[in-house]
């Protein structure tokens, strides 16, 4: 991956100028450098050859010249067109149903295998692996192993008319939330936590006191 440089985002600027007459006109050197280095903020965890595309895609389209907003969705676009979709997604789950329910019946197994697990052991490290090679949406949907197993086990018409209308009406707020997580970074994240986790104490001492 190629990393956004400033000199990339001058670039850009420059050729929205040129295509859009009397856009990104800044007053002096210094508000030049503050829209530069917001720009950059803005689109440093995306390649440089994808914010490339992104950029002649909404000078493409645009009547106005384009903001770095626009160049975003832009981004996300292209992003979501190689996205499984909402569909694709419940077929993955579904391909996979089967074989943990038939593991999840052998937990109960005592015999040994030939690596010297038993069966049930063995089956449950088969039902840990088909967990974790999972999409990142279908793992955040159910959560845990003991999750899919649950989904499994359900019967054939409860997954028609119950688990799918609901899989479907979750499953757009896991993967907006999945962006965010992946937009935010570890190290805010881990700020963002601390902040919920300091709010949360504060509303608890607010209450305790009243």
């Amino acid at each position: 991956m190629t990393a956004i440089t400033p000199q990339d985002v001058n670039k850009y600027l420059t050729t929205i100028r040129i295509n859009f007459e009397n856009s990104y006109k800044t007053q002096t050197d210094e508000e030049r450098q503050i829209l530069i280095k917001s720009w950059c903020a803005i689109l440093k965890d995306y390649p440089k050859e994808i914010v490339d595309k992104a950029v002649l895609q909404a000078i493409k389209h645009a009547e106005y010249a384009p903001r770095i907003g626009t160049i975003v969705k832009e981004i996300e676009r292209m992003r979501e067109a190689y996205e499984k979709s909402d569909a694709e997604l419940w077929a993955e789950l579904r391909s996979v149903l089967r074989e943990v329910e038939k593991c999840a019946y052998c937990f109960r197994f005592t015999a040994l295998d030939a690596n010297g697990k038993t069966q049930g052991d063995n089956a449950r490290d088969r039902v840990e692996e088909i967990f974790n090679g999972l999409s990142v949406e279908l793992k955040d949907y159910c959560r845990n192993s003991r999750g899919l197993i649950d989904v499994a086990q359900m019967p054939e018409k409860d997954l028609t008319l119950y688990e799918r209308p609901r899989f479907m009406r979750v499953i757009p707020t896991i993967k907006e939330r999945a962006r965010t997580r992946q937009e935010t970074g570890e190290q805010l994240a881990g700020l963002i936590q601390g902040l919920s986790a300091a709010l949360d104490c504060d509303g608890m001492k607010q209450i305790q006191g009243s």
